[in-house]
């Protein structure tokens, strides 16, 4: 189905694939670094098509701490809510299927805002939310709270593991700390998925070049054979870019991408949508 509809990135392409997307989908000047507001501590962002509000609490002061190794999951960026708005209420969108069977999702790298949980948790059996700090992860939870709708069980990131809730009425998210560097993606979330994820999603996860080989590795070591990644990226270093590209491609990993004509306008001006499969 993807490879229908979807461009398939390979060795042979990539140099075009690259050029077309800095060419074509040039950021506008307000999308800046890509953080949407560090004026506040409590911001309120709209998803456009689908009209939903959600209230995001920040922490402007471990964002600027120069203590904290990591500190960009602690304010709130533009391609969770471009993403989140695409895949709910975009009519181009082709990814809506596999939303269609209360899936279990797999976020990593989900920092703070709980945008992609908030959202989309109430339409998977299990939504798992990671990031590589504790306090990341409850900040996540505590956004999540404020702005889920319906009836979700929420699971906290020293719940014990415990089997997702596949096929359960009601769906369950949870918040758990995983570090992509530590190298063991499988050991850490068995346990916890007990089984391979229908969908993976990563937003704007990708900065520099040190982090890729360990999120790559990671991707690859949760990939079941019908499980999609979906990763959103906001088009800043091209360099940075190609690399991860090419790692996915040197992991035998297959790489889509989404064509421009499907993206939403917001998506379409700085920013591009991945799938990854085996």
């Amino acid at each position: 189905m993807l490879q229908d509809v979807l461009e398939k990135v390979t060795s042979e392409n990539i140099d075009d694939h690259l050029f077309d997307l800095y060419t074509t989908r040039a950021p506008s000047e307000e999308h800046h670094l890509g953080y949407v507001d560090r004026s506040s501590d409590n911001i309120t962002v709209t998803l456009e098509k689908t009209g939903i509000d959600l209230i995001i609490k920040q922490s402007l002061s471990a964002f600027n701490s120069s203590k904290q190794p990591s500190s960009t999951g602690y304010v709130c960026w533009q391609t969770s809510i471009y993403l989140a708005d695409w895949l709910l209420g975009d009519p181009k969108c082709p990814l809506k299927f596999l939303l269609d069977k209360k899936p279990t999702i797999l976020e990593l790298g989900a920092g703070s805002s709980g945008i992609l949980a908030s959202v989309l948790g109430p339409l998977s059996s299990t939504y798992i939310a990671t990031d590589h700090q504790k306090h990341l992860c409850r900040l996540s939870r505590l956004n999540t709270e404020e702005n889920v709708q319906g009836k979700v069980t929420f699971l906290d990131v020293d719940t014990p593991a415990l089997v997702p809730n596949f096929g359960g009425s009601t769906p369950s998210i949870r918040f758990m700390e995983y570090d992509w560097e530590g190298r063991n993606a499988l050991s850490v979330l068995n346990p916890v998925l007990n089984t391979f994820p229908h969908l993976i999603l990563a937003s704007d996860t990708i900065y520099n070049e040190y982090l890729i080989p360990y999120f790559v590795h990671s991707v690859a070591e949760i990939l079941g054979p019908y499980t999609v990644a979906v990763v959103g990226v906001q088009l800043r270093d091209e360099s940075i870019i190609e690399m991860l590209l090419e790692c996915f491609l040197d992991s035998n990993l297959c790489v889509y991408s989404v064509p421009t004509s499907l993206l939403s306008e917001k998506l379409q001006r700085g920013f591009a949508i991945y799938c990854i499969t085996q």
